[in-house]
């Protein structure tokens, strides 16, 4: 017989908004819009919390009010984690984006073509100079 641990909790269940749970959300734009709804209900309800504690006097300014609040956050965020997690899965099928390293060679490779070497050199020696700590090697032989 399998169980799940006491404890566990199943993350495709948890709530993104009234009627809809984290499985029900089948396109990546869906799962965006879920994020930013979930992100708009934490902010509600840590204004609501910051409202309540500014007034003493507030009718929901009693015991157990701020910690159930707080769980209530909480498992936001266990449902914003879960949906960040199948936009992941949603975009396992889509081309990588190039890094920044490939960028920056790109732009690098085109200034060197662009400038000549001469300049290059010149101006990466500037360059050299001024931030030290971003050349770990200055021994001449370093990009």
């Amino acid at each position: 017989m399998h169980e799940k641990p006491i404890g566990a909790f199943d993350a495709m269940g948890l709530i993104v908004r009234e009627g809809v749970a984290v499985r029900d959300l089948k396109t990546r734009e869906e799962c965006v819009q879920a994020v930013v709804d979930i992100d708009m209900q934490i902010e509600g309800m840590l204004s609501q919390i910051s409202r309540v504690e500014a007034d003493p006097e507030h009718s929901l300014n009693r015991p157990g009010w701020r910690s159930k609040v707080q769980g209530a956050i909480r498992w936001k965020k266990r449902a914003k984690a879960a949906v960040n997690k199948l936009i992941v899965q949603f975009d396992k099928g889509k081309p990588a984006d190039p890094s920044k390293d490939s960028f920056r060679y790109v732009l690098l490779d085109t200034l060197r073509q662009e400038l000549g070497d001469a300049e290059f050199d010149r101006i990466r020696d500037i360059a050299r100079d001024r931030y030290r700590v971003a050349f770990p090697s200055c021994d001449g032989n370093a990009p």
